[in-house]
């Protein structure tokens, strides 16, 4: 219910790379949701967030393109493939954070580029970003920035003043005995990453998950511990007096919710 099998012009099933029919969510549908995930549709940390989202029956949007959309099937959720044009059209906000983090763009391949311009769409969407990989704490970004990909997300999010929380967490050797397996707030005062006493906040109602492709069992913990302290057993869906709430503001055509979920619900009707 609430989906739909995608067909072409001339009414053929469109399959998609495992072989069986894609679906795409009813117009309107994804907007009844009161949270939603938007994430890398990568191994590790981005699959987690993915799958235990999944459990609570929230949608999942993964950002993906043309030579990384394989990867992207294999998670749950609806991948959302952008074009060459919407790719491009990150290389200013991706050319902020290579400044930003100093790590020039010019020797990176396409492949990996085109990771971070995805980034980029998973960033703008999001009201709050939930993060898993590796918090820096050597040089002139130590406690300032996350190692890896994963980093150039995070950087995007505070440089527009997002809320971002990151679980310092790698599998990676380099990183042995340098992670904390702790929750931690950016303090845009302070700028700066801060410890937390206690979990983070729950997810608003757009939410970016994302983290490193090589996270440690208590990364993955820490990630299905934040969504099932938050929405396991809950009705994800609106009530009926919130619906009519919205189908009222619709006709009056005023907003019920932040200014942010314009950016979302355009992204949603490129999908539907």
């Amino acid at each position: 219910e609430g989906y739909e099998v995608v067909v072409d012009e001339a009414g053929k099933v469109i399959l998609n790379l495992a072989g069986e029919p894609q679906y795409q969510p009813k117009r309107g549908f994804l907007s009844k949701f009161l949270t939603r995930l938007l994430s890398g549709g990568a191994e590790g940390a981005d699959r987690t967030f993915a799958n235990e989202m999944h459990k609570v029956d929230a949608p999942v949007i993964n950002y993906t393109f043309g030579a990384h959309q394989k990867q992207a099937m294999l998670n749950k959720g609806m991948p959302r493939k952008l074009t060459r044009p919407q790719l491009d059209s990150a290389n200013e906000e991706v050319n902020k954070s290579a400044i930003s983090l100093n790590r020039p763009v010019e020797n990176m391949n396409q492949y990996t580029l085109d990771l971070q311009r995805r980034n980029w769409h998973i960033i703008k969407g999001a009201q709050s970003v939930y993060a898993v990989g590796p918090i820096l704490r050597r040089g002139s970004h130590a406690m300032k920035a996350v190692d890896g990909g994963t980093g150039w997300g995070i950087d995007m999010a505070i440089r527009h003043g997002k809320d971002v929380y990151v679980f310092d967490n790698s599998s990676k050797k380099q990183h042995a005995g340098k992670i904390s397996n702790q929750w931690y707030k950016f303090s845009h005062e302070l700028g700066v990453f801060q410890e937390m006493a206690e979990l983070p906040p729950r997810p608003p109602k757009t939410w970016a998950g994302i983290g490193s492709r090589e996270i440690g069992e208590t990364g993955k913990k820490a990630i299905r511990t934040l969504i099932q302290t938050y929405f396991k057993g809950k009705n994800v869906m609106p009530t009926k007096e919130e619906l009519k709430e919205h189908k009222k503001a619709a006709k009056k055509k005023r907003l019920v919710l932040k200014p942010i979920v314009k950016i979302l619900n355009q992204e949603i009707e490129d999908i539907e």
